[in-house]
């Protein structure tokens, strides 16, 4: 996940007493596409689970001086909504769906219940996806500053189980500003209503053989609108068929090049 600080390396640097024996203990509880449950151990047999169309485990509930933001993001890379849980969350999405190389996911996919004797004895993670390659992934989403000892531990033996069943798990812990602010700016474009005509988008990927400004390519182009040019431009570079420095504030000099030229 570009941009991000992944908390893998606090997850190897950590070991929690009694891990080894995790994978014999938990149990992991899903409710498919129809909503019927399901539970089985932690092995290699759940890849072949469809665990990205799976009904979510726990849906957040409205209360008064509720803190967290919830709501439905719209994920490009599947058209289809994904809910979070807070704000956080939401920028892991937004994150994930700007990498381009999601294929499918799914919300509070599952949960693991670790035995009794564990504190805490269960957890819901965040996101279960499947990259274009038919890599399945597990993602949990927590500000690296409210990590705790009791978060670590639910971290870590959820690192375990994944392991054993041969899933990637990753904790979505930080992002840098600019770059955050530059996709959320690129992704009001996501949408393919945005995308330029077939007939004129190599046109367009030709005047970017270089590394120019939107300006420049706007000027090239009379006979478009300068603010279709403009969303086209940035649509491009939402789908990464343009490239750019995304760790400079964004702006109209901002220098742009094609991918396969860059």
């Amino acid at each position: 996940m570009s941009g991000t600080l992944v908390a893998n390396a606090l997850l190897a640097e950590a070991p929690v007493a009694g891990a080894g024996d995790i994978t014999l203990t938990s149990t992991i509880h899903w409710f498919d596409s129809r909503k019927k449950e399901h539970s089985a151990r932690p092995t290699p047999a759940l890849l072949h689970e469809r665990f990205q169309t799976n009904t979510m485990n726990r849906v957040g509930v409205k209360y008064q001086g509720r803190r967290n933001f919830h709501g439905s993001y719209w994920f490009s890379g599947t058209a289809r909504h994904v809910r979070f849980e807070s704000g956080f969350e939401q920028t892991a999405l937004l994150v994930l769906d700007f990498d381009g190389d999601v294929a499918a996911i799914s919300a509070q996919p599952f949960l693991i219940d670790f035995g009794r004797k564990r504190s805490p004895s269960t957890h819901v993670p965040d996101f279960f996806f499947v990259r274009r390659d038919g890599t399945q992934s597990v993602l949990d989403v927590r500000p690296v500053t409210r990590i705790d000892e009791k978060g670590m531990n639910s971290f870590l033996a959820t690192h375990d189980v994944c392991a054993s069943i041969g899933w990637r798990y990753d904790v979505f812990a930080w992002i840098d500003p600019t770059y955050l602010n530059n996709i959320q700016w690129l992704a009001g474009y996501r949408h393919p209503r945005n995308a330029p005509p077939a007939e004129l988008e190599r046109t367009l990927l030709d005047c970017y053989a270089r590394p120019k400004p939107i300006s420049e390519v706007v000027a090239g182009l009379p006979q478009c609108h300068p603010a279709r040019v403009t969303a086209w431009s940035y649509h491009l570079l939402w789908k990464r068929a343009l490239t750019t420095n995304m760790r400079t504030p964004l702006s109209e000099h901002h220098l742009i090049q094609g991918a396969e030229h860059g």
